[in-house]
């Protein structure tokens, strides 16, 4: 769930520009998936939001499958998936505190599936970027269970769905091709009654004009 994108512009343009030039710069502008989730308790809410880009699904791409193992890399495209949470969680038995993160991929050469948790302040003052790879550190790595769809999906889906009879379980899906990732988790409320709102579930968010 690599896309390279952003990279093959990178190389055309190292390729394509003078040795003398220091500076280079150029912009996409695309529409970004979004799926939210409100928690409410005491007359409080927290939210939590995974922001991402959509790149399209080829076929071609399941021959590449193999590739990816032992390969570290962002999740989605251009710039880096976001992922902001207003409270604690565990994400398939790893322990995510309240803040803002970046999200990346992994595969490890056996073919275990995890999903990367980066503080996003963290690789903002080392200068990490959606391509750094294997520099990416992760304050948590969130084990991901792989699957198979019957239905293909065209655009990459990240989807937090919850469990309508428990409130604070729920659980962090991703889906392109027929290729499908998920995790169970936990919010963490501190006591009371606790109830989780419904908001629509994964949905692209408009892209600017």
């Amino acid at each position: 769930m690599i896309r390279l994108s952003v990279r093959a512009a990178l190389l055309v343009a190292t390729l394509v520009l003078p040795a003398a030039a220091q500076v280079q710069a150029f912009g996409v502008n695309s529409e970004r998936g979004a799926s939210t989730r409100v928690f409410a308790a005491n007359n409080t809410y927290s939210f939590v939001c995974v922001q991402y880009g959509q790149p399209m699904w080829k076929d071609s791409y399941d021959a590449q499958a193999e590739k990816m193992k032992g390969a570290t890399g962002r999740l989605g495209k251009d710039f880096w998936t976001t992922f902001n949470t207003g409270v604690a969680r565990n994400i398939g038995g790893a322990d995510v505190a309240l803040g803002a993160y970046y999200l990346g991929i992994a595969c490890s050469k056996d073919g275990q599936w995890s999903l990367l948790v980066i503080d996003a302040v963290t690789a903002d003052k080392n200068a990490w970027n959606p391509l750094s790879g294997d520099a990416l550190k992760a304050v948590a790595t969130c084990p991901l269970t792989k699957g198979m769809s019957e239905n293909s999906v065209e655009k990459l889906s990240i989807d937090i769905a919850g469990e309508s009879k428990e409130p604070t379980q729920f659980s962090f899906n991703i889906a392109w091709g027929k290729h499908t990732l998920t995790a169970a988790a936990t919010a963490k409320l501190a006591g009371g009654n606790q109830k989780s709102a419904e908001p629509a579930a994964a949905h692209p968010a408009p892209a600017k004009k």
